[in-house]
C-alpha cells in the first residue's frame, strides 16, 4: 500500500505467479488489504491497471472498485485504467445475495 493522503491509499503492484493463479490467492490478498485499510480508518483505495488484464479487472469490480474518471494521467504508459474503492461502504461480495444482485444490476 502506498499512502497518498491521510485517508487515501494506492494498491501498489500486485501479481500472483502463474503457477498459483486460479487459487484465489490474489482475491485473498486484496480482501486482506481492504480489511487492513478499513481497520486503520482509510476511506479510499485506488489502483492502476490495464484493461487487457481482464481477470484482474473483473476481480476489482467484484470487490466494488469503480472506474475513476477523475484520476490524473498515470506515470506509467501501460496503465489505461484507474479504479477506486470507497472503503466507507461494504464490499459488494460481503453483501447478502439479494443485495448483490441489486447493486450489480444498478451499475
Amino acid at each position: 500500500m502506498i499512502k497518498k493522503s491521510n485517508d487515501t491509499y494506492e494498491l501498489g503492484k500486485m501479481a500472483v505467479d502463474e503457477a498459483y493463479q486460479g487459487k484465489s490467492i490474489g482475491r485473498k490478498l486484496l480482501e486482506y488489504s481492504i480489511d487492513f485499510l478499513r481497520m486503520r480508518g482509510a476511506k479510499t483505495l485506488t489502483l492502476e491497471t490495464n484493461r487487457r488484464l481482464k481477470a484482474a479487472v473483473r476481480l476489482y469490480e467484484r470487490l466494488g472498485f469503480v472506474i475513476d474518471t477523475d484520476a490524473p494521467p498515470s506515470y506509467y504508459s501501460r496503465v489505461d485504467l484507474t479504479m477506486k474503492l470507497d472503503l466507507t461502504q461494504p464490499t459488494v461480495e460481503a453483501l447478502p445475495s439479494s443485495t448483490k444482485q441489486k447493486v450489480r444490476s444498478a451499475k
